[in-house]
């Protein structure tokens, strides 16, 4: 049972640090970047940092997905588990998507953008694409966290 334990605490770590490094990024990272930088240096900056946290990403989507289900198979189906996991699982797997469609897409326009020198297209994909995705995942992660937290005691 001790060993168990650790499920719940592995998921909870993944998520706290899949948001805690959106919440960096969106709140202190970027806007600092802004206030010091130069559109190029900036956009280079921004570049290596996803190129370095959307790694960290994906493994800590790898250890949400396999440790969810895995609480969910302790409680014996999907059928057991009550409303708050549902939600949370929605909601995950809504953020999941949303993550998957910006690394494929718009991050990958921006390092095409960065390794061509096109400053002003750099910009402006992580500015119309990529930070709106951010924001909402952000917003969507705390809220998974307070559902993840609070929701066993909603009856």
């Amino acid at each position: 049972m001790f060993l168990m334990s650790f499920i719940p605490a592995l998921h909870a770590l993944a998520a706290v640090l899949w948001v805690g490094g959106m919440f960096l990024m969106f709140m202190v990272l970027r806007p600092s970047a802004e206030a010091v930088l130069q559109p190029a240096e900036r956009v280079a900056l921004m570049r290596a940092v996803f190129d370095r946290f959307f790694r960290w990403v994906w493994l800590f989507i790898a250890v949400i997905l396999i440790t969810g289900y895995g609480e969910i198979f302790m409680l014996g189906s999907m059928k057991k588990a009550p409303a708050y996991i549902h939600l949370m699982q929605a909601v995950g797997l809504f953020m999941i998507l949303a993550f998957a469609w910006l690394y494929f897409m718009p991050y990958k326009l921006l390092c095409k953008a960065v390794d061509n020198g096109q400053t002003e297209v750099a910009g402006k994909v992580i500015k119309t694409n990529m930070k709106p995705v951010i924001a909402m995942n952000l917003i969507l992660g705390m809220c998974e966290i307070i559902i993840g937290v609070a929701g066993r005691y909603w009856g």
